[in-house]
């Protein structure tokens, strides 16, 4: 652990001592990013990983599971995820679940097509790795950082190709 924070730019001593080794970190560096090498131990890795997972406010997710949850739609309707941001929920007429709450560049989760079944209800996991951005990239979701989500469904009110959207919900990750 002392060489990999001496090769981040730590000034560190070591000396042996009665009570045994004493190290010891002078000052207050600002460490330097390095790319790291881990070819037969990855024990060694564990350090700065486990390092950043008890963090607060590491750009490290612990699990990257989550899944989104839309119920009380129509029976038999497909529909399917939407993220962003920027989140606006609307408190006002039209009733929630028939407006966008979504702001921004809103990416939609194409791996996340749905049937609602006789249940009415979709259960959709979320990849949080790669969150769809706007004409088909994606990014990783990080630490810190608030996701909105919604589903566009079809209605099954008998009108062709109407449209509508669950409540919007939005996420902290931590």
């Amino acid at each position: 652990t002392e060489r990999m924070l001496t090769g981040f730019g730590a000034a560190i001593s070591t000396e042996r001592t009665a009570e045994g080794r004493v190290i010891t970190l002078r000052g207050q560096p600002e460490l330097l990013a390095q790319d790291i090498d881990v070819p037969r131990d990855p024990s060694s890795a564990a350090f700065p990983v486990a390092a950043a997972l008890i963090v607060e406010g590491s750009d490290v997710l612990v699990d990257e599971q989550l899944t989104m949850l839309a119920t009380d739609l129509p029976q038999f309707v497909n529909g399917f995820l939407i993220s962003s941001t920027q989140f606006a929920p609307f408190s006002t007429s039209p009733p929630p679940g028939n407006n966008l709450c979504l702001r921004g560049g809103i990416g939609r989760h194409v791996d996340s097509i749905r049937n609602s079944g006789a249940e009415g209800a979709m259960a959709i996991p979320v990849d949080l790795l790669a969150m769809p951005l706007p004409m088909g990239a994606s990014v990783a979701a990080m630490v810190g950082e608030t996701w909105a989500f919604q589903v566009w469904h079809r209605d099954s009110g008998g009108a062709a190709g109407v449209s509508s959207f669950t409540q919007g919900v939005s996420v902290l990750l931590r």
